[in-house]
């Protein structure tokens, strides 16, 4: 809580240092906690551990430690120097108990020296999702993130041959560890396949870049998918120039909901997908030559 305060680092190792001892940085070469180190306690004043039949007791549970009481619980102590009065015995209630009001600090000692560590970098953010929509004169970018903590802003960049990429717009970070959608309107560039890729900038001023989408206005102009979303469960299909292919259907799981084979000269068809729940899908259409994808929402 005082490094939280007022940011001195010396509270957080001070912190360490404790939890340092507890895993074994101490006298008696202990590590306190059973079941975290090479040398724990095997016998701890615990009935359920004693009782169960099983040589390992319940892992986690912090006990006692050395102490400089007079002990009365009788055992044979082979230390009388507080540092190292311990003993790994069952008979031990005063240096070998657990209690539950030890086990919470230490939980929240742990949790608070990962959660604050001065030294530690942001995780980079998780791009649940990256797609495009293609329209008559532009690209409109859809991305989708989760884990946003320190993000400053986005840069769409864009490339005409998937290798070198320009800074085509900006978009500023929501910065919240929840799921936050984007999108982003780029204008139409005379080029029949187009490369975009998102690159996040911490506020420290450290990039994650997205993987790379490849985005082909000849396909869009030949694959039509309408009303998208749609709420009533019907979306028509319209292509141009088929020559047979097949078209499926998966969820975000990756399960196969619905399936259509297209003949050669087939150029419309409507989906009946009034049986699936709403969500999002993922129409696949394959050929002999190649695979093109297209997002669907059914509300």
């Amino acid at each position: 809580t005082a490094y939280e305060l007022n940011k001195n680092a010396a509270y957080w190792t001070s912190a360490l240092a404790n939890l340092d001892y507890l895993l074994g940085r101490n006298a008696t070469n202990y590590s306190f906690v059973t079941g975290f180190g090479d040398n724990t306690p095997m016998h701890p004043h615990h009935r359920i551990s004693e009782s169960d039949g099983i040589v390992n007791p319940h892992p986690g549970m912090l006990v006692g430690g050395a102490q400089n009481s007079n002990n009365p619980d009788g055992c044979a102590y082979t230390s009388n120097n507080p540092a190292t009065r311990y003993l790994d015995d069952v008979c031990s209630y005063s240096t070998n108990e657990i209690a539950i009001n030890w086990n919470a600090p230490l939980v929240f000692l742990a949790f608070g020296i990962e959660a604050l560590n001065p030294c530690a970098t942001a995780l980079p953010l998780n791009f649940l999702d990256l797609y495009s929509d293609v329209e008559e004169n532009k690209t409109i970018l859809h991305w989708t993130t989760i884990n946003e903590k320190n993000t400053g802003s986005f840069t769409i960049l864009r490339s005409i041959d998937g290798i070198s990429f320009k800074n085509t717009g900006n978009v500023l970070a929501k910065n919240e560890i929840a799921q936050n959608d984007y999108t982003f309107e780029d204008a139409y560039i005379n080029q029949s396949v187009v490369y975009y890729k998102i690159r996040e900038t911490d506020l420290n001023g450290k990039t994650f870049d997205s993987p790379i989408i490849e985005v082909s206005r000849e396909d869009s102009e030949n694959i039509q998918l309408f009303p998208n979303p749609t709420s009533k469960g019907d979306i028509t299909l319209v292509m141009k120039n088929t020559t047979g292919l097949t078209l499926q259907i998966t969820n975000l799981l990756g399960e196969k909901v619905y399936q259509h084979f297209l003949t050669s000269g087939e150029n419309s068809c409507v989906l009946n997908l009034s049986g699936l729940p709403s969500g999002i899908y993922w129409v696949t259409l394959v050929d002999s030559s190649k695979t093109i994808q297209r997002k669907i929402v059914i509300q």
